[in-house]
């Protein structure tokens, strides 16, 4: 019923709950991997193996500071967000919520046992990286997988891949996109899909050479011989109204910067 955190000395550890639609594919109750500079673990709560469970928790130790942890816990829900939208898996990091609620007589259970309970948080929370740390939970049963080691290395590529986990490129679309791949019914991912798709295009414009290009294209269809008056004044005509750049312009343009290429097919599908 409980998780115990080991003890080195060191006074912050970052633990991030997550939920996923797909549990991974490891019979295991725990893979390491690595994230950044540091070693990290993702882990099974109560003992089951990590197929069995869609409950996943990513734990990350030795921050010498709260604060260290806390930027690096933020890099990593931005990882998995990223790697939920590239992969079409539907991965929930919570809004740092407990989602089981245990009063002092579980407390004091713990507290009799020597250790010392904190709350299962849905998402990320930092804590005291110490030992006889009890985090009880209620558990549950997964029904889709996918492959641990490709998820862990798409979490990792993630986390290179940000600068700034606070001010991500059209952050707001990977996250609509993500709580689109969560539902369950059809017309909630596509509303959702949709809503996602006019965010990614609400701000892109075409860089001052870009634009110039396109000038110059009008200026040459306009003095084309080889067409007739009306020809040119078509041609022109479509080419300025490409001056506000496209809606699959700019999907393309922002899957590039998100590193999500593999994305680009099924959107111009």
């Amino acid at each position: 019923m409980e998780e115990q955190a080991s003890d080195n000395g060191q006074p912050s550890a970052v633990r991030l709950r997550v939920r996923l639609a797909s549990a991974l594919a490891s019979k295991n109750t725990e893979e390491p991997f690595r994230v950044g500079d540091r070693d990290a673990v993702v882990i099974s709560p109560h003992d089951a193996p990590l197929e069995d469970n869609p409950w996943t928790i990513f734990k990350v130790r030795d921050f010498s500071t709260k604060d260290a942890a806390e930027a690096f816990g933020i890099k990593l829900v931005r990882s998995l967000q990223v790697v939920s939208v590239k992969h079409r898996l539907g991965i929930d990091t919570g809004e740092n919520r407990a989602t089981s609620i245990f009063g002092q007589i579980v407390a004091g259970w713990y507290a009799e046992r020597g250790l010392e309970m904190h709350p299962n948080i849905h998402g990320l929370y930092v804590h005291p990286d110490k030992p006889n740390l009890a985090f009880p939970s209620i558990s549950a049963t997964a029904k889709t997988k996918i492959s641990h080691d490709i998820f862990l290395s798409a979490v990792a590529d993630a986390f290179n891949n940000i600068q700034d986990p606070n001010h991500i490129t059209s952050l707001n679309s990977v996250l609509l996109f993500n709580d689109a791949l969560l539902q369950t019914d059809e017309v909630g991912r596509l509303a959702l899909s949709i809503a996602a798709v006019e965010a990614l295009g609400h701000k892109e414009i075409w860089s001052a050479s870009q634009v110039q290009a396109l000038k110059r294209l009008v200026d040459a269809a306009e003095q084309d011989q080889e067409l007739s008056p009306p020809e040119r004044e078509e041609i022109a005509g479509a080419v300025r109204r490409s001056y506000k750049i496209g809606v699959m312009e700019s999907i393309r343009r922002v899957l590039t910067r998100l590193n999500l290429e593999v994305l680009k097919k099924p959107w111009e599908n």
